[in-house]
């Protein structure tokens, strides 16, 4: 007996020492994080995107990830609620409270993405076990997170506005929005008068997601027909789902501040990373650009063939708004009645009504099964009828009501026919030209890829859709009709005689020669193509601009606190973290020998003196790495006390630095790189191409 109890205490014992070494390890975490913040500055935004100076446009990208959740039985933890990690994820708090006071009104948009995404219905009565069901994210164009959030519901439209709202301080610009379903935000935001955030952000689609969408939703809001958006996919937050996904089952059996602060750390892991590899990046995307730039002359070569050889442009232009008139093309059969004989076929409908609901009347005095109910609404509605009639036909000067047999009434009829079979026949030509577009579009995917499989998809749902409208067109032709029916071939072929007397478009502005729409939609996506390639050229110069400026920035604070920390009068113990004998000139050889591959201009420089830069900001900061452990091993300064050195610190360079050259302002790189953008574009290659990149470079 004695020894079973001593066998429970140890087992306690265990426990309670386990417990103790789980619990301390997240404050040692925490405290490494803000050592690296506070001390060593180490800052996790995006350092290439120019937030709040305008130095060039800022993109932002909305998804959630509903891998990220966690059980309602998850574990618990003494500090449940209050994570040691901040920065990443907004005030959960705030976020519910917004959302329970959220209640938009419903807008229809079901005929444009069946995606759940954003759909509260949905979202409602999901995920009963869970007590997170995932996490919503804001991601910039370089890969590196924004803000996070917890979700509770499904992925509610609310979401996305409470981060933006929290987002809106970050540009005094217009801000490229990308997010999966950015029709319906939009539609929201118009429903809820949201004029801020609908001048504030520019939506578009992802590019992969867009598939998923009709064809008049592509052709509005994705990335490749907008300007502005140059060749940015809005897939970035795929990338890093993909990343986190290797977190999904530890996290969702987590407390709540467990798992927020292991996501927070798997998240500046991730941005330490993408910093890390920013010029290499640079260059990738200029390489990309720079070959999408070389299809140049099959677009021009392809408009020669047409006999267009002057004002490309206008002609696209002309091509793109013919495209948009298909695509966007509403019924106008819907008003094409004269206001003057709107009240003959409001009047017939009511006859009509009127005569069925003398039928039921009958019945129900024939002796039928028809409730005592069901007669006195029918009643109701009989008297109504023929008070609204009689309205009608003292307002017209109708002396006798009309029948079915005679003059007026089979007038009236007949027309009701040929306009409803007009609308269901431009109907069809809506949906056949839509099919038309997705058949151009599957071409440009091989079979099996994710987003090939979603086009077919809608090419299927177009074809239903016409065979069920071309069944209803068949059912309205008149019994007496003498020529040859059509058969569904004709209708899918725009070209066949069913089509000879259909033209909703009234186009405008006709093109030399009459192209074939296969061959617009080629030229108009070359057009799009090499538009978007010329502007991510140019946001490329400019992020590298900011890059090298915010890394100078940090580089002359380091150089500052390394210059006050050995102005202490201490004595260091012996060692090699002596800045002499640790900052060296070279750069990293996998990155130097990537960039020098690439010699295009201004962005070469640009690369070169960034990768330098970053370079010389890690041996800086390994220096004041060192300097730290030197002090605390000498005991004689505290963290306290170097972060008032540093504020109290005269901004100088140390003469034992002499070799480290530093620019003399933090701003010279705008001034001197980034004054004409444009021009980048056009230069020359380097013509040495056998010398080092860095001697261009005036340090």
């Amino acid at each position: 007996m004695v020894d079973m109890l001593f066998s429970v205490q140890r087992n306690e014992d265990k426990k309670s020492i386990y417990q103790l070494l789980t619990s301390s390890f997240p404050y040692y975490r925490a405290y490494k994080h803000k050592i690296s913040q506070e001390i060593f500055m180490e800052d996790l935004n995006c350092p290439a995107c120019s937030f709040m100076d305008g130095g060039g446009p800022i993109f932002i990208s909305l998804d959630a990830n509903f891998r990220l959740c966690r059980k309602k039985k998850a574990a618990q933890t003494m500090r449940q609620n209050t994570p040691l990690l901040e920065g990443r994820f907004l005030d959960q708090k705030s976020v519910d409270e917004y959302i329970e006071s959220f209640s938009p009104p419903e807008t229809n948009n079901a005929s444009c993405s069946q995606f759940r995404a954003g759909n509260a219905l949905h979202s409602s009565k999901r995920y009963k076990a869970l007590e997170e069901t995932g996490v919503f994210g804001a991601i910039c164009r370089h890969d590196i997170p924004i803000k996070m959030l917890n979700l509770k519901h499904g992925e509610r439209l609310g979401y996305a506005d409470f981060i933006l709202k929290d987002l809106e301080h970050i540009s005094s610009s217009p801000v490229n929005l990308l997010y999966d379903v950015g029709c319906k935000l939009v539609l929201h935001w118009k429903a809820n008068n949201h004029t801020s955030l609908l001048s504030n952000y520019n939506v578009s689609v992802p590019i992969f997601h867009s598939y998923a969408h009709i064809a008049s939703c592509q052709a509005k809001y994705s990335p490749r027909n907008k300007e502005g958006f140059g060749l940015c996919d809005g897939e970035n937050l795929e990338r890093l789902w993909s990343y986190l996904g290797k977190f999904c089952k530890m996290t969702k059996e987590m407390s709540i501040a467990n798992r927020v602060d292991v996501l927070t750390d798997a998240l500046n892991h991730y941005s330490r990373q993408k910093i890390t590899r920013l010029c290499i990046s640079f260059a990738e995307r200029m390489d990309k650009a720079s070959k999408i730039l070389e299809s140049e002359t099959d677009f021009y070569s392809l408009l020669r063939s047409y006999n267009i050889n002057t004002n490309p442009s206008e002609i696209i232009k002309c091509l793109v708004d013919e495209e948009n008139r298909r695509l966007l093309y509403q019924d106008a059969n819907d008003g094409n009645l004269a206001v003057n004989d709107n009240w003959k076929h409001d009047y017939i409908d009511k006859l009509e009504r009127l005569t069925s609901l003398r039928q039921c009347w009958i019945n129900a005095i024939s002796g039928l099964q028809i409730s005592q109910e069901t007669m006195q609404v029918t009643a109701q509605h009989l008297i109504r009828l023929e008070c609204a009639l009689s309205a009608i036909e003292g307002e017209h000067q109708i002396v006798s009501r009309w029948t079915p047999d005679c003059h007026e009434y089979m007038e009236v009829i007949a027309a009701k026919k040929i306009s409803a079979r007009e609308k269901v026949k431009a109907e069809i030509n809506k949906v056949v030209k839509e099919r038309a577009f997705y058949l151009n579009t599957i071409a440009h995917h091989a079979g099996g890829q994710k987003q090939a499989n979603r086009v077919m998809k809608l090419i299927s749902n177009c074809s239903s859709k016409v065979k069920k409208l071309f069944d209803e067109y068949q059912s309205l032709l008149p019994s007496n009709h003498h020529e040859t029916p059509p058969n569904i071939t004709d209708v899918f072929n725009l070209q066949s005689p069913f089509w000879n007397q259909v033209d909703h478009t009234d186009y405008t502005c006709r093109q030399p020669n009459d192209i074939p729409i296969e061959t617009q939609r080629q030229l108009i996506e070359k057009y799009n193509l090499i538009a978007r390639a010329k502007e991510e050229m140019q946001f490329i110069v400019s992020d590298a601009a900011n890059f090298v400026s915010n890394l100078e920035k940090k580089l002359i604070t380091i150089n500052n606190d390394i210059s006050t920390m050995l102005s202490f009068e201490i004595d260091l113990p012996a060692s090699n973290y002596i800045p002499e004998n640790v900052i060296q000139y070279s750069v990293v050889h996998h990155n130097y020998n990537k960039l020098t591959s690439f010699k295009k201009g201004k962005l070469s420089v640009l690369l070169c003196k960034s990768e330098k830069v970053f370079y010389q900001l890690q041996q800086a900061t390994d220096v004041l790495k060192e300097l730290c452990s030197a002090y605390f091993a000498t005991g004689l300064v505290r963290t306290e006390h170097l972060k008032n050195a540093k504020k109290n610190a005269k901004a100088a360079v140390l003469s034992s630095l002499h070799t480290w050259s530093t620019p003399s302002s933090a701003v010279t790189v705008h001034e001197h790189y980034n004054d004409d953008i444009s021009s980048a574009i056009s230069s020359h290659m380097i013509t040495d191409t056998s010398s080092d990149p860095l001697s261009n470079i005036d340090d």
